[in-house]
């Protein structure tokens, strides 16, 4: 080989060399945003299950408030359940089932 195409062999491979640099630092760079929109959505969702979260306990506690005060006014919950009967509420509803082989309207008279 001659001294002019061990040159030309070696700028070849020094610009395959400075592709492949760009290569990787792009696929790096791509990456990286890639993870970093991954925490942020991360992070977001976070912030969001926490706010539920907090919600969730004032709810509770404001539903608890709510039974103690109904309780109070009504005088316990014994007392609540018989009135509840008195208006007409069933603790157990009852259920009725039809068989299939005969039908209603060839029952009635």
């Amino acid at each position: 080989m001659t001294n002019q195409e061990i040159k030309n062999q070696q700028r070849q491979t020094m610009k395959k060399c400075r592709r492949s640099l760009w290569l990787s630092l792009m696929v790096v760079l791509a990456l990286s945003l890639v993870k970093l929109a991954l925490v942020n959505r991360t992070v977001t969702w976070g912030r969001q299950l926490e706010q539920i979260e907090t919600e969730t306990k004032t709810i509770e506690a404001d539903n608890d408030r709510l039974k103690l005060e109904l309780n109070r006014q009504l005088g316990g919950l014994d007392k609540l359940e018989e009135k509840a009967v008195s208006l007409g509420y069933v603790t157990a509803p009852r259920y009725r089932y039809l068989s299939g082989s005969e039908s209603v309207a060839q029952r009635l008279p």
